[in-house]
C-alpha cells in the first residue's frame, strides 16, 4: 500500500505502545539504547543460528549494517526509546510517507533476513529473525502468517514492505502490530 494512502499518525497510546514494543527487541543487550553493539549482536545470532557460510554472513553484516548507516549516517550513535519516538513523530507523517523511503527501508530489512539470499523469506528465515532480537521462535508462526498474506508460505518483498509500512503508519489494532514480535498484554 502507498503510505501516502494512511490516515495521518495521531501517536496514539497504542502506537506508542508497538513502537516500544519493537524498541525493547530490537534493543537485544537490554542496555535502554539502539546501539551499533545491538545490530552486531543480532548479526552474530543470525550468523549462528542459520550457520551461514563466510560469503552469506558478509552479505548479512553487509545488508545490516547499511540500514544502520542509513539511520545514523555512518556515525557512531546511541539512541534512547525517547530519541527514536521524537525521531518517528518528526518524519512519520512527513519524509517517511514520500515514494520510496520505507520501501528502502523494508528492501534492506528484507535482505537482512533472507539469510539465503533466494529473495523471499521462508518462515524458518523469520524465527530466526525472531531469536536473533530475543523473541522465542515458537511465536514466529503467527506473525509470519499474518505477512505473508496470500498464503503461499514465503514472505515476499512486497508482502514484506507493506507489513513494515503499515507498522509503522497504522494506528488499527488490527493490522500488523506484532511485526517484532507479540504486544504486551
Amino acid at each position: 500500500m502507498d503510505p501516502k494512502a494512511y490516515p495521518e499518525v495521531k501517536f496514539s497510546d497504542f502506537w506508542i505502545k508497538k513502537q516500544k514494543n519493537a524498541f525493547e527487541h530490537l534493543d537485544v543487550d537490554g542496555d535502554g539504547f539502539l546501539t551499533e553493539e545491538d545490530f552486531t549482536i543480532q548479526v552474530e545470532r543470525v550468523i549462528k543460528l542459520s550457520n551461514l557460510s563466510n560469503e552469506r554472513a558478509e552479505k548479512l553484516r553487509n545488508a545490516k549494517w547499511g540500514g544502520w548507516h542509513a539511520a545514523t549516517g555512518g556515525g557512531k550513535a546511541k539512541f534512547s526509546f525517547e530519541d527514536i519516538l521524537e525521531g518517528l513523530k518528526a518524519t512519520v507523517n512527513g519524509s517517511l510517507r514520500e515514494p520510496g523511503v520505507l520501501e528502502a527501508d523494508a528492501s534492506r530489512m528484507f535482505d537482512s533476513i533472507d539469510t539465503d539470499g533466494d529473495g523471499k523469506i521462508s518462515q524458518s528465515e523469520h524465527a530466526v529473525f525472531f531469536e536473533s532480537i530475543g523473541i522465542n521462535k515458537d511465536l514466529s508462526p503467527p506473525v509470519f502468517a499474518k505477512i505473508d498474506t496470500d498464503q503461499d508460505g514465503i514472505i515476499s518483498k512486497d508482502e514484506f514492505a507493506r507489513a513494515l509500512i503499515e507498522f509503522n503508519l497504522s494506528e488499527n489494532p488490527d493490522d500488523i502490530c506484532d511485526f517484532y514480535g507479540p504486544m504486551p498484554k
